[in-house]
């Protein structure tokens, strides 16, 4: 399945970029970083997709951090918590489905 284009991360839609495998992210010797300015998710190229879909989990994270104005937590401290919740939190998003929690549509 394709990767989508954008995701909407509490009400801000964040549009996903996948890079080449040889772009800025990967100069900087990092996997992905999210933009808050532009509303962008960076993701290096050339990983693995179980790995990019972790990525993006992890910059998720960092998203909601930002969104939810706790992202003045020390720069260490706020990485190792984004650390710790991007595998579990790929994994619940990976390996369930989730359109329980989309609201049913009324019937007529």
């Amino acid at each position: 399945m394709d990767k989508p284009k954008s995701i909407n991360i509490g009400g801000l839609e964040y549009g996903i970029v996948i890079g080449e495998k040889d772009d800025y992210l990967a100069a900087k010797d990092r996997a992905g970083e999210v933009d808050h300015v532009n509303q962008k998710i960076l993701v290096r190229g050339g990983m693995g997709s179980d790995f990019t879909d972790q990525v993006i989990a992890h910059e998720i994270i960092h998203a909601l951090f930002f969104i939810a104005q706790i992202d003045g937590l020390d720069q260490d401290l706020n990485e190792k918590v984004c650390l710790g919740l991007e595998n579990p939190m790929f994994r619940m998003l990976r390996d369930n489905d989730l359109s329980w929690f989309r609201p049913q549509k009324a019937q007529k």
